[in-house]
């Protein structure tokens, strides 16, 4: 402990502080703020002890000025930072301000493509998504082979639904270095999102050309014979994929679970997804508690899933499930707050995943007919395979049985396999 002595023309007084957390033994820091402060300019002397020493220390009072933001490049890099101190009205305008001194820097030298890189990070966190594309496209004009740039600006263009902007990009980034197999994967992976199975397995074929020990093309075969319900050799890909190494054996894990849990080996999904956990998986407890969930394992399913939004608060597909579980526990309030966190989470992010939990979430809150509307749409711009159909109708089913419009929730069902049935995709702008 140490203590303050608090010296001032109007009163002398002593208490006892903690050293550990600075908190006021004997007094409210109210009490402690009113005896520190004074007209300015005045005097307040603090007498302190620690550790048995006594320390005298005055201090003038005036008026503090704590900086709301600070920006600028750091000393002898390259790294442009802005630190935001704390939240008010004027932080917006401030930021906007600590923008505008980097695009002036940038003027300065226009061939820096990282700082346009930084730029477009940053605009795309502050959710200014069109500022941020424009921002990752000058550092690809300043550099034609900046291969971060294109896989930012890709990363942007899923997230915003520009699904086939996003498979250009990839394109291009292969074709500015084809050794970089990357591209080539996640590309196929958005064509896997966007139920073209064929197109996912043309592609891996030819990464395995390139390099037959790729982990993860195998995985994305096995995914997209699941897709075209071959479950014997999506099987026999998944146990290959097994024996490959991989640089992300969290996230590699997690896709062998989803992959299990397709086709519905549940045990084995389990399995890997507690080993993607274990591994560092973001995702794998989205898995596992939507596993537990259907089973109406409420308590291990409500745990994973409340993990799953800790370590990543915009997790759609968690907050959804979440919601729904709440639900079914009559806590309808709670399941409100999420599923209006989920129609948030979308329309940020307007991907197909977000997208079909915003149709989920409109369910939830009885909004039947913004659900068939939207759901209309997506089946206008997207061929919509039939494990995308199996996960709403899970989620459906699952709240046909909290919901005290369940008879609702039934028609919209049917009326959802009608409005699904072997739409075509158009393009996405």
């Amino acid at each position: 402990c140490f203590c303050f002595f608090f010296n001032d023309t109007a009163t002398t007084e002593i208490y006892t502080l903690s050293l550990h957390d600075a908190l006021p033994i004997c007094m409210s820091v109210d009490e402690a703020v009113r005896l520190i402060r004074g007209p300015r300019g005045t005097t307040v002397v603090l007498t302190i002890f620690r550790d048995n020493v006594q320390h005298i220390i005055k201090v003038v009072r005036a008026t503090i000025q704590v900086p709301e933001i600070d920006y600028g490049m750091y000393k002898n890099t390259n790294v442009y930072h802005i630190t935001l101190y704390t939240f008010s009205a004027n932080s917006a305008t401030l930021f906007d301000k600590a923008i505008a001194a980097f695009k002036k820097a940038l003027n300065i030298n226009p061939k820096y493509e990282s700082g346009y890189n930084s730029l477009g990070n940053t605009l795309e966190n502050m959710e200014r998504y069109q500022e941020a594309i424009s921002a990752f496209q000058k550092a690809i004009e300043v550099n034609p082979k900046y291969l971060t740039g294109y896989n930012n600006l890709a990363n942007v263009f899923e997230n915003q639904g520009r699904y086939d902007d996003a498979i250009e990009t990839y394109k291009k980034l292969f074709e500015v270095n084809n050794k970089n197999l990357e591209g080539l994967w996640k590309k196929a992976r958005l064509h896997l999102e966007l139920n073209e199975f064929d197109k996912v397995i043309k592609i891996c074929e030819k990464v395995l050309i390139i390099n037959s020990e790729d982990s993860w093309s195998y995985i994305l075969l096995a995914s997209a014979y699941i897709g075209k319900k071959n479950r014997d050799k999506a099987l026999e890909l998944i146990q290959v994929s097994l024996l490959k190494k991989t640089n992300w054996l969290g996230a590699f894990y997690n896709n062998v679970g989803y992959c299990y849990d397709e086709i519905e080996d549940i045990p084995q999904a389990i399995e890997f997804y507690k080993k993607g956990i274990e591994n560092g998986s973001q995702n794998a407890h989205t898995g596992i508690g939507q596993i537990f969930l259907t089973q109406g394992n409420i308590e291990e399913a409500e745990k994973y899933l409340q993990t799953a939004i800790e370590k990543q608060k915009d997790n759609s597909n968690a907050l959804a499930s979440l919601a729904i579980l709440h639900s079914l526990k009559d806590e309808q309030d709670k399941a409100n707050v999420l599923f209006e966190k989920v129609i948030e989470s979308s329309l940020k992010k307007p991907n197909i995943n977000n997208q079909f939990n915003h149709v989920v979430a409109l369910i939830g809150l009885k909004r039947y007919e913004e659900a068939n509307q939207l759901l209309k749409l997506l089946s206008s711009k997207y061929i919509i395979s039939h494990l995308t159909i199996k996960g709403l109708m899970r989620d459906l089913e699952l709240l046909s049985k909290s919901s005290n419009n369940s008879e609702k929730v039934k028609a919209f069902m049917i009326n959802s396999k009608k409005i699904l049935n072997a739409p075509k995709r158009k393009k996405v702008v």
